[in-house]
């Protein structure tokens, strides 16, 4: 559903990639951005809670140490219509890329310009 709503937005992604240096798969990969999505579901949260697991967070900090930027879309939190998945999405990921919504969206290079 995450792959699905970033197509819709017209987000550049690949889903199920190894990390550059081959020691993780990662659910989706967005390489303009270096940047990982992550999709937790319930077996990333300590039993009977909503807090991060100890292997879910030295995952997070591997990607980072490996320079890449984290994102996180807990289970719970993903809504169940296309429309509404597209605005928590966009909205998510707002400090990471920009999407321009006019109409039909966009995407814009977070690269610095010389």
């Amino acid at each position: 559903q995450v792959s699905f709503s970033l197509s819709r937005l017209k987000i550049d992604h690949e889903v199920e990639r190894l990390t550059q240096n081959r020691y993780m798969s990662v659910d989706i990969l967005l390489p303009e951005h270096n940047l990982v999505l992550e999709v937790d579901g319930p077996s990333h949260f300590a039993m009977n809670t909503l807090r991060t697991n100890g292997s879910t967070l030295a995952r997070n900090m591997l990607l980072k140490h490996w320079s890449y930027e984290v994102v996180c879309i807990p289970y719970f939190g993903w809504p169940s219509d296309e429309q509404a998945q597209d605005k928590f999405l966009s909205k998510l990921l707002s400090k990471h890329i920009e999407v321009v919504k006019k109409g039909q969206q966009k995407k814009k290079n977070l690269v610095p310009e010389s």
